[in-house]
């Protein structure tokens, strides 16, 4: 059903790949009149990676953004009454401090598009901007509009998400 969907759409829009036949992935390419380019994770920023890296474990284990933020503030409500009942708190805190960084990560994500096209925003940027930097959510909400407008297959976005991460590996490969 879905590949007569894609063979359909082809027909009106031609469908762009990101990744050809072979498995190559283009390092740039322009959509919707905007010239992007893949830069390797390994330029990230310590800010940067702990926000990719909480992205690609949502993207590994199939969580919504709603599905994981309900879990942070679950766990949130956890480690307050926690604290209460425990003055010894020097593990609690650093557990809070974690939860903190991980609920910031968060600042870039809505429930509008799948968690791959966020996983990937994070190391597609716009040719010339910083790379170090950490994408506002309207920036990256622009990124992927710009990429559904050029008709680039979702698939290559899924694929590039799940290549780039070891961790996301790991957990597939779990079972």
């Amino acid at each position: 059903m879905l590949d007569r969907v894609k063979d359909k759409l082809n027909k009106v829009v031609p469908m762009m790949r990101l990744i050809d036949e072979e498995g190559r992935v283009r390092t740039e390419f322009v959509a919707n009149g905007v010239t992007y380019e893949i830069v390797p994770v390994t330029t990230f920023t310590i800010e940067k990676r702990h926000a990719y890296e909480v992205l690609i474990r949502m993207f590994a284990t199939g969580r919504t953004p709603k599905e994981q933020w309900d879990d942070l503030l679950h766990r949130e409500k956890l480690l307050a009454s926690m604290h209460q009942k425990d003055s010894i708190s020097l593990a609690i805190s650093e557990l809070y401090r974690q939860l903190f960084k991980e609920k910031d990560a968060f600042k870039n994500v809505s429930n509008k598009y799948s968690i791959a096209y966020y996983v990937v925003s994070m190391f597609i940027i716009k040719k010339g901007s910083d790379p170090y930097k950490l994408p506002s959510h309207e920036e990256t909400e622009s990124k992927i509009d710009d990429w559904i407008a050029a008709n680039i297959d979702p698939s290559d976005f899924f694929s590039l998400a799940r290549s780039t991460s070891k961790a996301c590996e790991e957990i597939l490969m779990q079972d």
